[in-house]
């Protein structure tokens, strides 16, 4: 068993370089480069979950540092307005103005700054995190300030003041007052954690240099040879039980963190038991087999536990609802719309002979077809086995069809289709029948697109993928998005893409 002093945050190497530990390799960096801690991990998916269980007991990620981050924003805030004053008025100004706006924006960054205080890792994360927070912050607050005409007591140089001085005070605040904290041995730093790794693991370096860059001045990181006979094993363990004795006996230790990874399941075993005799806490950091099935949801059947690995896309209550609005949506488009419908089928009429509207058999949910109502765009209403896409420059298309088409306004009649329940407005757009046989034949899992009901729009349209595919690579590119959304559905989605669909329409339409 190979066992390393604690040390501490200042610590640094002969050549003045951080180790990093990169997927289980070792490479220096620059020791300026991370936080004050030296042995700091790079951003690996792993790292970061870790990272966040750690977080918690870390001062970097702590109360007090949002607390002193605040302090010194409400503090800038009534500093900017009250000098502004002094030295343009000759009074200092109305303070509960510059307060409230300080506490107003100190309590907006502490929220954002600790949203996203996981992709901390150096310097530059700090304060590009920092920076994008109080650009969000003060371009918010402008916004509300204009459409409410709130501007009593704010000057644009007060504003303009607070906004320079402001964000250099807490980036300050964020980067200096962890290491602070720790070296006066504030909130928990005092305690030097225990960390059990493998003899060959570099995990187990990981793991404490995220807690010291949690804040903790120094960390005890204990070693054992998983790969040891049976009776070696007996002797490592002997050895380790005797070491965190006398660790646990100095006083300034009350938790160890157990790195699963690397052991056995027996004896990661025997090593919990072990580590159960002493009055430690103890925090079992999963190999990384186990570790990407923790932010899932857990269900009990019984005594048995099952890891939702994938929501359902939509519970009855979440259909019900998407139902209601999809129903709402298109009853309010028909009557809002109808003036316009029937100018459109006028246009229709008188530019060419035919009726005003195309229908043609789709599949829909399940593979049931139904008729899709369109505005006929074409002079033909090809319908059978034989169907050939639009294309660009199309001799099919008439001239009413060329501008309805472009501008979508073709497709305004499936709102009746939404109505009797045979679409979504947001879904997998459906394909003609002899597409879908054609298709199916030369994309794997093409089928499963038809697990929800087609929509008027979809998650495919809104990424580029409107009109003709032409290729089996732009198919097969669609219904990789069309299959992304049909397991990621949400009545939020179906907005952001209803919302994408009117930009694209109004702005950047494509379709022929």
């Amino acid at each position: 068993m190979v066992d390393r002093p604690a040390y501490s945050g200042n610590d640094m190497s002969q050549d003045s370089a951080a180790t990093t530990i990169i997927a289980g390799k070792k490479s220096s960096a620059p020791a300026d480069a991370v936080l004050h801690y030296p042995a700091q991990t790079q951003r690996t998916p792993h790292a970061t979950q870790v990272g966040k269980h750690l977080a918690p007991n870390g001062t970097s990620k702590s109360w007090a540092v949002s607390a002193g981050e605040f302090l010194v924003i409400v503090v800038v805030s009534v500093a900017c307005g009250t000098l502004y004053h002094q030295l343009r008025y000759d009074v200092i100004g109305t303070l509960s103005t510059f307060l409230a706006t300080g506490i107003l924006t100190g309590t907006l960054y502490c929220a954002g700054m600790r949203a996203a205080a996981e992709f901390w890792v150096t310097r530059l994360n700090v304060i590009s995190s920092a920076f994008m927070v109080w650009i969000a912050i003060f371009a918010l607050m402008s916004f509300v300030a204009f459409s409410l005409k709130v501007e009593q007591g704010l000057s644009r140089a007060i504003i303009l003041s607070f906004f320079f001085f402001g964000l250099p005070a807490a980036i300050a605040t964020r980067l200096y007052l962890p290491p602070a904290l720790a070296r006066l041995r504030l909130v928990g730093a005092q305690q030097i954690p225990i960390v059990l790794g493998t003899e060959r693991g570099a995990y187990a370096e990981q793991v404490a240099s995220l807690l010291r860059f949690a804040g903790h001045s120094a960390v005890s990181v204990l070693s054992i040879d998983e790969n040891c006979s049976d009776y070696q094993w007996g002797v490592e363990r002997r050895n380790l039980a005797n070491k965190i004795a006398a660790l646990t006996k100095q006083g300034n230790c009350e938790s160890i963190y157990f790195v699963a990874e690397g052991f056995s399941p027996e004896r990661s075993e025997t090593l919990i038991t072990l580590l159960r005799k002493f009055p430690l806490g103890i925090r079992l950091v999963p190999s990384h087999e186990v570790e990407k099935f923790l932010n899932f949801s857990v269900h009990r059947l019984g005594h048995v536990h099952a890891v939702e690995l994938r929501r359902t896309p939509l519970n009855a209550i979440q259909r019900f609802a998407k139902r209601g609005l999809d129903f709402a949506g298109a009853l309010f488009g028909i009557i809002l719309l109808a003036p316009f419908l029937a100018l459109i089928g006028l246009l229709i009429k008188l530019d060419s002979s035919g009726p005003v509207f195309f229908t043609q058999a789709r599949s829909g949910r399940g593979g049931r077809p139904f008729r899709i109502i369109k505005f006929r765009s074409m002079k033909v209403l090809e319908d059978g086995t034989e169907i050939v896409q639009a294309s660009r420059g199309d001799s099919r298309v008439t001239r009413i069809g060329n501008i309805i088409r472009k501008t979508s306004l073709d497709e305004l009649p499936q709102l009746f289709n939404v109505l009797v329940g045979d679409k979504w407005l947001v879904g997998p757009r459906p394909h003609a029948i002899a597409h879908d046989k054609l298709y199916a034949s030369l994309i794997e899992n093409y089928d499963l697109r038809q697990c929800v009901r087609p929509g008027i729009t979809g998650w495919a349209q809104v990424n580029g993928y409107r009109g003709e595919t032409a290729t089996p690579e732009l198919m097969r590119a669609r219904i990789e998005l069309d299959l992304w959304y049909a397991t990621n559905t949400s009545i939020l989605l179906d907005i952001v893409i209803l919302v994408r669909t009117a930009f694209i329409v109004f702005f950047q339409s494509r379709a022929y």
